[in-house]
């Protein structure tokens, strides 16, 4: 793989550069280390590529040959963001929400989850389900008031993230997933 990759990187293949980012990030390859896998997504994320730019941004925040860095984190994933990239939502959400590398903004990180959630983002649809309680009570205040907005919840609206909050996000996106 690495070699394949590594002749479709000197083409300048964008893919191929993604490619040896992740074997590389996960030390598959002798002598290539997750320092390597960085300073390729960092020279792909330069050049505008949302992909590489959420790769950025999530070594950053786990410190994947990089020292950990929120700030920095939370800039590079707000720069996928910006250009649609679904999974980079969740995670920027989370740091939103928490206040980490950015500003505290429950509405913004609601609204981030949201949008994940409704384009089909398994991240989104484990920390609005599994991961519901460890969100901030204004978030999930936010999330009810959303379904209840769709139909899908009737109970109180308090930010509290009890089953049938779950439930009725699980029977939300369930319904994304039917309507194709």
């Amino acid at each position: 793989v690495e070699e394949l990759a590594a002749i479709g990187a000197e083409r300048n293949d964008w893919l191929s550069k993604e490619i040896l980012t992740v074997i590389y990030s996960k030390d598959l390859v002798p002598g290539k280390t997750p320092k390597d896998a960085f300073d390729i997504a960092q020279a792909i994320a330069d050049e505008g590529n949302a992909l590489a730019q959420f790769f950025v941004g999530y070594y950053y925040l786990t410190g994947t040959g990089v020292d950990p860095d929120e700030d920095q984190a939370a800039a590079w994933l707000a720069k996928s963001v910006e250009q649609g990239y679904t999974h980079s939502y969740s995670f920027l959400a989370e740091l939103i929400e928490q206040g980490r590398g950015t500003e505290q903004l429950p509405d913004r990180a609601a609204d981030l989850y949201w949008t994940a959630l409704e384009e089909g983002d398994p991240t989104a649809t484990d920390r609005l389900t599994t991961q519901l309680g460890n969100r901030d009570r204004a978030v999930v205040r936010i999330i009810q008031q959303k379904l209840r907005d769709q139909g899908v919840y009737r109970g109180a609206v308090d930010g509290i993230a009890g089953p049938s909050t779950v439930a009725a996000i699980r029977r939300y996106a369930e319904s994304l997933t039917e309507a194709g």
